[in-house]
């Protein structure tokens, strides 16, 4: 039976399905007729919408957010919504949905006036409706929308939603060519989530209409019941902002998130109140404030933080503090220039923290001799990044003897690193290395040769490579007979050998990519 062309052989399938849902999934699944056709849906960006939206209740001790998942998580489970892609600990990261559940989910919202939408193509806006919830996926007026709106949500531009001072939930994707009009957050007080993305901001532009100016202006520091606030913006550095001690003060606060440009950006004005946090489960993007940084560990409940340590934070103190987020599954550590740490009492500080599965870190180099132990690592490290800030991160020895012996890696990326071991520009994965490693990223320069035994990586998929134009002899590739994508950049010569006397190496991999880069 072809599920596209006889759609109509399973409406009442699908219908009794919907009526099969327990009452607490019932909301969730109309909800999915928020996001336009063929949307790719965070889950994380759904779920806090949920729990804004106040769908999640309390069940014992169990944060909202697990409770969220499990909704989810049986949605899928039960064919109503489908899986696009897991994260790398198991746990859904993106969702969507088939035609006809998206059509039902709309249907059922408009017959309990739950949920108006307003499509791109839509003519007949006449008529008027109570429902509490919008969400626009067109550029089309909603003046027939209830001045009680509750929840608006924007795939088209940032709407005129001043009359509707209601408003709980604010989620806004806005194209470049306007700019951010804070006048029209002044009677918002009331928020409980606030999501603003721009898919095409340019640097020019943030330069004209900076992002800081609208954060500086806007009554986000007035809103008592905020959960949740994510921005993002632009790769560039744009301006800086302090947030001042009122907005830290929300005892609501659940998730703060600042992409992008802000990155670095936002430096809270000082120390908040470790009592007023508690429910604080997300912070990044945040410059950290000698001070600020002392209430940290009174946060109990953080799971994932993305926070950056300038030279006038003393960054040793600032790590061992750190290492008392017993709960944190994601970190992401950048080190500016002179910052005085070393990469070993940076990652080990978390040796003992079973529930860290990420690990990010911005620093300047991978010393000599000091990283000579497995155990230094968390031992449920399932992703590690390693870069720089504003320069190259130097391996001064080969770095993958003491990486591959982690039990549990599935992606390591190395990005922006250059060899500079005295004893040789070479890399090797031994045999039986790398046992669970799926995802290997690679950009690191002056590597004269790269050795890879045959039996290492023996599960790795995908594989991207940067800066080879020194290399004289391309990698036993052969040997990773697992090994679905390839993606390499390399120089005019690496490639004639990969398309000429090397291509045995690679003929195995279903998808090759040779992009040339002479640096």
């Amino acid at each position: 039976m072809d599920w596209q062309t006889d759609g109509s052989i399973f409406t009442g399938v699908i219908s009794t399905s919907y009526e099969d849902l327990p009452i607490a999934l019932k909301p969730c699944f109309m909800y999915f007729g928020v996001f336009p056709e063929d949307y790719q849906i965070k889950a994380t960006t759904l779920i806090q919408l949920w729990i804004a939206e106040g769908f999640i209740r309390q069940e014992g001790i169990k944060s909202l957010e697990d409770i969220a998942e499990s909704y989810l998580e049986e949605l899928v489970e039960r064919c109503m919504v489908q899986l696009s892609r897991r994260s790398w600990i198991g746990k859904i990261k993106y969702c969507h949905t088939h035609d006809l559940l998206r059509d039902l989910a709309i249907r059922k919202a408009k017959e309990n006036n739950f949920l108006m939408v307003v499509l791109k193509n839509d003519t007949n806006l006449s008529c008027r409706t109570s429902a509490r919830r919008a969400a626009l996926h067109g550029d089309k007026m909603i003046e027939q929308a209830s001045t009680n709106l509750r929840s608006l949500i924007s795939f088209a531009d940032e709407p005129d939603f001043n009359r509707f001072r209601a408003l709980r939930v604010l989620h806004i994707t806005k194209e470049e060519n306007k700019p951010l009009h804070e006048t029209n957050y002044l009677k918002l007080k009331g928020l409980k989530y606030f999501a603003f993305q721009c898919t095409t901001y340019s640097t020019s532009y943030c330069r004209k209409h900076p992002p800081c100016r609208f954060f500086k202006r806007s009554p986000l520091t007035y809103m008592k019941n905020l959960q949740t606030v994510c921005t993002w913006f632009c790769k560039k550095q744009i301006g800086a902002h302090k947030f001042p001690q009122s907005f830290w003060g929300n005892k609501q606060l659940r998730h703060i998130k600042f992409t992008c440009c802000f990155l670095c950006q936002v430096a809270p004005e000082g120390p908040p109140s470790a009592a007023d946090l508690q429910s604080l489960l997300t912070l990044k993007g945040v410059r950290a404030r000698q001070g600020w940084v002392a209430e940290l560990p009174n946060f109990p409940n953080i799971r994932k933080l993305g926070i950056v340590i300038p030279e006038d934070v003393a960054g040793e103190p600032l790590i061992m503090l750190l290492s008392n987020l017993n709960h944190l599954g994601s970190l992401h550590l950048e080190m500016t220039r002179n910052v005085q740490m070393t990469f070993p009492d940076c990652i080990s500080a978390f040796r003992n923290h079973n529930n860290l599965h990420s690990f990010s870190l911005v620093m300047c180099k991978w010393p000599r001799k000091e990283v000579d132990d497995c155990t230094l690592f968390p031992p449920h490290l399932v992703k590690l990044s390693l870069t720089s800030w504003g320069g190259l991160f130097a391996l001064e020895e080969d770095p993958m003897p003491q990486l591959e012996k982690l039990p549990n890696l599935k992606v390591l990326r190395i990005y922006n690193a250059s060899m500079q071991a005295a004893d040789g520009k070479q890399m090797i994965c031994s045999r039986g290395g790398f046992g669970r490693l799926q995802q290997l990223r690679l950009d690191v320069r002056y590597l004269e040769e790269w050795k890879i035994e045959e039996g290492a990586m023996p599960m790795l998929n995908q594989l991207e490579l940067w800066g080879y134009s020194m290399m004289k002899i391309v990698p036993d590739l052969q040997y990773l007979v697992n090994l679905q994508e390839l993606i390499i950049h390399c120089s005019n010569e690496f490639k004639s050998r990969l398309e000429g006397e090397d291509q045995w190496k690679i003929k195995h991999i279903p998808s090759v990519e040779i992009i040339n880069n002479n640096w």
